[in-house]
């Protein structure tokens, strides 16, 4: 009997803190606001009911995306222990809301998982982040905030660093203009702090080149001015982008990540990963004479995913506990898979005598 096992293993991006924005704009912004401190102050909530609280209580999606904002900014406590340790926290809303506090990847993805309950687009994008408690001896891939969208534009939002601006200053920071830089941001402001894996979400055209970020503010600032807004090419190709199943988009966004800068391989080696995982399944369907080939065409697709995943892990620099874990469980699954494909050649030999 023939018999595998594939390892998964489920991505958790680097952490950490950040910068920048433009003003809120929406009438009656300061109600909403209000409303969601005075309901929710720190009381727990499970995400069913967040979910419905936020339908309810909003009638744009607009409204609908402030209110989560502000939420997750103002009941969610940033977990500088977790970060400054590299401990793992489980990013899940659910465990997020259980715990109210989380690390840049649990506010981005609270807020996606909010926006599509609503039915409006949202990504969580990875990237650089600059601020108080980062620099640029950082790992590069070391953030996460929002790009969602509505009133027909993709749009920058940024829950992390909003929260930690309410925690110093309560319900007049988020009436403020430092609070509301984080919320639909400016895109060139925004991309000082925050320079984007995927060069798309700077939401600018076309978008800075890393090497010219990397370069300090002094050099890429007066670059950046020379930007225009994305135009209606771009949100079609995100738009597009964003109607791809969940490991297709993730692929995708990580092979033009590292297209842009290939000195960050840490992306697509994860993607390349989950995405052999999930979508090469030859050991699920039972081997007969008739489809031998195809299991066979499958696992040899596989193996050489799973070596160039492998591949990519070595070439990062800085190597951490996520990293090292996973090659470990792609050597296994190319182990696995080597095995397998050897008992499928025995298994097309042992057809290919009965059929003489």
């Amino acid at each position: 009997m023939i018999a595998r096992i594939r390892f998964a293993f489920l991505f958790l991006a680097l952490a950490g803190l950040f910068l920048l924005g433009n003003n809120a704009s929406a009438q009656g912004i300061e109600q909403i606001d209000s409303k969601v401190i005075a309901h929710f102050a720190g009381k727990p909530t499970t995400l069913p009911a967040l979910k419905q609280w936020l339908k309810t209580n909003t009638k744009t999606d607009e409204e609908y995306c402030r209110a989560a904002f502000v939420f997750l900014a103002s009941q969610i406590d940033y977990n500088l222990a977790a970060f400054e340790q590299g401990i793992q926290l489980d990013i899940a809303p659910e465990a997020v809301l259980k715990t109210q506090n989380t690390i840049c990847q649990g506010y981005a993805n609270l807020f996606k998982v909010l926006c599509e309950a609503k039915g409006i687009k949202c990504f969580m994008v990875t990237g650089h982040g600059e601020g108080l408690a980062i620099s640029r001896n950082q790992p590069f891939d070391n953030h996460a905030w929002n790009c969602v969208y509505f009133n027909g534009s993709w749009q920058l939002v940024e829950a992390t660093w909003a929260g930690f601006l309410y925690r110093h200053g309560g319900l007049a920071a988020i009436q403020g203009t430092d609070f509301n830089r984080f919320w639909l941001a400016n895109p060139k402001q925004f991309l000082v702090e925050h320079f984007p894996n995927y060069p798309a979400f700077q939401l600018l055209n076309p978008p800075l080149q890393v090497k010219t970020f990397l370069l300090g503010k002094q050099k890429f600032l007066p670059e950046v001015e020379k930007l225009a807004p994305i135009g209606e090419r771009q949100i079609k190709e995100l738009n597009a982008l964003y109607a791809l199943d969940d490991d297709s988009q993730f692929l995708q966004i990580a092979e033009k990540s590292y297209e842009a800068n290939p000195e960050n391989p840490q992306p697509l080696a994860f993607a390349v990963m989950n995405y052999t995982v999930h979508n090469y399944k030859g050991n699920l369907i039972k081997p007969n004479k008739n489809n031998v080939d195809t299991c066979l065409s499958n696992e040899k697709r596989a193996l050489l995913q799973y070596e160039k995943s492998y591949a990519l892990f070595k070439l990062i620099k800085r190597k951490d506990e996520n990293v090292l874990r996973a090659m470990d469980i792609d050597l296994s699954n190319i182990k696995n898979t080597k095995k397998y494909i050897a008992d499928l050649e025995n298994l097309k030999a042992f057809y290919l005598k009965q059929g003489r």
